[in-house]
């Protein structure tokens, strides 16, 4: 307060900036419930979560800021790109996409053992593609120890490409692949791949 300002002066200073840093009704409407109390703080370690990007803080819970739909999509190959078809599958994909993700840090198993659920290959079953992005995702993750793929149709071609994530990622101390039908040549690959764990 200034010198010689009364009390009443001030009082109204002060309710005109808060009036003003207030979303007005029309754009609380227009940003959403979520984004209208929303407040954005960089990436860091929140009481205890590590954050790899932006969040969210609504109602004291800590979201991750999901790009706007005008935003360039991920690079191919990438990834991201490769979480993004995981999670347009839908269920299992879903649920790949958020162990494998960057925001995990603490789901350690992922069952993905065919439920005739969905998938991308004739009865329900994770094929060569969702191998290759399952793969992808894996090669980057250091929270999962357990990955169960068992019944599905990964082929030679899907076994070679978790081949080359088993490679980079050692975390791993257990992976089942059971019935997926694979020929000597794959699993020598993958055997390979594992090392001495």
């Amino acid at each position: 307060r200034a010198a010689g300002e009364t009390i009443g002066a001030v009082a109204a200073v002060l309710k005109e900036h808060a009036a003003s840093a207030k979303p007005t009704a029309t754009q609380a409407e227009a940003a959403g419930p979520a984004e209208a109390s929303a407040e954005t703080i960089p990436a860091g370690t929140y009481f205890g979560r590590t954050h790899g990007g932006p969040v969210h803080v609504v109602d004291g819970i800590y979201l991750p800021v999901v790009s706007a739909a005008g935003d360039a999509p991920p690079a191919e190959g990438s990834v991201e790109a490769s979480l993004a078809w995981l999670r347009a599958q839908g269920g299992w994909g879903a649920r790949a996409a958020e162990r494998l993700g960057p925001d995990n840090d603490f789901l350690l198993d992922l069952d993905l053992s065919d439920t005739s659920g969905g998938g991308k290959v004739a009865g329900g079953k994770i094929g060569p593609e969702a191998a290759m992005h399952v793969a992808r995702a894996l090669a980057d993750n250091r929270v999962l120890t357990s990955l169960n793929l068992g019944d599905n149709a990964l082929g030679a071609e899907g076994a070679h490409h978790l081949a080359r994530a088993l490679t980079t990622n050692l975390l791993l101390t257990e992976v089942v692949l059971s019935g997926n039908g694979l020929d000597d040549a794959s699993k020598a690959v993958l055997t390979s791949a594992w090392g001495d764990r």
